[in-house]
């Protein structure tokens, strides 16, 4: 996880001074959290961090008094560069592909098929979402979903 951290704070912030109260590299790593786990809107990431909080500033070293507001997340998050995040997971994503040789790895991948979607009976997307055996090029399993 801390390697995730370091990734994540080097990814330059656009806030101006008195706007980083809150550090950016832990209200991205809380927002991936919070969407992990099922956050779909910037105020639910704040109810995320607002209900973890205590484990969160442990977590990370960090000593947030309370979770910071849904807008400061919206504004933290929405002033990204794309490609400077981009960036910082492509790094990361090294290190771990570097650290994988010696322990190996399963890869998820995951697709919506297209077209799937069907407005007249109003069901959902198709999803298929494989596991593969990065190291073999095994296919581990496959699922679909019609929903």
């Amino acid at each position: 996880m801390s390697n995730l951290v370091n990734h994540l704070a080097i990814i330059p912030d656009h806030r101006r001074g008195q706007g980083m109260k809150y550090d950016l590299g832990s209200i991205l790593l809380f927002s991936i959290m919070a969407v992990l786990s099922g956050a779909t809107s910037y105020r639910k990431i704040e109810r995320y961090i607002h209900t973890h909080r205590k484990r969160l500033n442990e977590l990370c070293n960090i000593n947030w008094k309370r979770a910071p507001a849904h807008n400061s997340i919206r504004y933290a998050l929405q002033g990204l560069d794309a490609k400077d995040v981009e960036k910082s997971f492509r790094e990361h994503s090294l290190e771990l592909h570097e650290d994988s040789s010696v322990y190996g790895s399963i890869s998820m991948d995951g697709k919506v098929l297209r077209g799937s979607f069907d407005h007249f009976e109003d069901r959902k997307a198709a999803q298929v979402v494989s596991a593969l055996a990065s190291q073999t090029n095994l296919v581990l399993g496959a699922y679909l979903d019609y929903r």
